[in-house]
C-alpha cells in the first residue's frame, strides 16, 4: 500500500503563527504588513511620543498657534534701499484760510524829488481897495412901501450891498421885498453901479432905513 505525506492539523498551524508573532514582535509585523499601509487612522491616540520624533524634523507649521514660545527680539536689520517714488496723489480739498501774517518791513524810500515845474501865468489883479456907500432915507409911514438905492462913484462897480431899517422896541418891523445890484440910475434896473432895496413898513409907526453898497474898482465887469 502506497503512503503519502501527512499534513499538520489546522490547529497546529494557527498555534505556530501565534508563536512566531509573539517571538518576532515588530520584525515579523514588518515582514507581514505591506508598505505605506499604516496611516493616521491606524495610529492609536498618543501613540507617537517625543522619543519617537526625530530631533529638528518638525516645522513651525506643524504646531498650533501659541504652542511655540517667542524667541528673543533680534537686532534691527540694516535699512533697506530707498524705494522708487510713488505716483502723485490726487489734489486734496482746499484748506481753511490762514491767519493774517505780520506786517512786513517798510520798503525803501522813493526816488529823489522831481524838479519844480514852471511858474504859471499871473492871475488877474484883485481888489486894491473897497468903498462903502450908504444912502439914508427918511421915515416911512406905517403900511407904506418905499424903494432906495446906494450908487458907487466914478469907475467903481458894486460887489455887494444890503439894507437896514429902524426898530420898534428893539425889533425891526419891516419886510424887505427886494435887494439886488442895480444900474445906479434910480429906476431899479439891474446893473453893476449900485444897490437897490424895496422896503415895506409893516409896523404901526414911521420908520427910517438905509441902503448900503460895497464898491471897488475893476478893469472888467461881466453881468447885467
Amino acid at each position: 500500500m502506497k503512503t503519502g505525506k501527512r499534513l499538520p492539523a489546522p490547529s497546529t498551524v494557527i498555534a505556530s503563527l501565534a508563536l512566531l508573532v509573539a517571538l518576532g514582535g515588530t520584525a515579523v509585523a514588518a515582514g507581514v504588513l505591506p508598505a505605506n499601509s499604516v496611516g493616521t487612522e491606524q495610529l492609536r491616540p498618543n501613540a507617537v511620543v517625543s522619543s519617537k520624533v526625530k530631533p529638528q524634523s518638525l516645522l513651525a507649521s506643524d504646531f498650533k498657534a501659541g504652542q511655540l514660545p517667542h524667541g528673543a527680539k533680534g537686532p534691527a536689520g540694516p535699512p533697506g534701499a530707498t524705494g522708487a517714488a510713488g505716483p502723485q496723489g490726487a489734489v486734496g480739498p482746499q484748506g481753511p484760510k490762514g491767519d493774517t501774517g505780520a506786517t512786513g518791513p517798510a520798503g525803501p524810500a522813493g526816488g529823489p524829488t522831481g524838479p519844480a515845474g514852471p511858474t504859471g501865468p499871473t492871475g488877474p489883479a484883485g481888489f486894491s481897495a473897497l468903498k462903502y456907500v450908504a444912502s439914508d432915507y427918511g421915515a416911512i409911514p406905517a403900511g407904506i412901501q418905499y424903494s432906495g438905492e446906494a450908487v458907487c462913484s466914478g469907475s467903481d462897480h458894486v460887489i455887494g450891498g444890503g439894507v437896514a431899517t429902524g426898530t420898534v422896541d428893539g425889533h425891526q418891523i419891516v419886510n424887505v421885498d427886494g435887494s439886488y445890484p442895480s444900474d445906479g440910475t434910480g429906476t431899479g434896473a439891474e446893473g453893476t453901479k449900485g444897490w437897490w432895496a424895496d422896503v415895506n413898513n409893516t409896523s404901526a409907526t414911521s420908520l427910517a432905513y438905509t441902503v448900503y453898497a460895497v464898491c471897488a474898482a475893476a478893469a472888467a465887469v461881466t453881468g447885467p
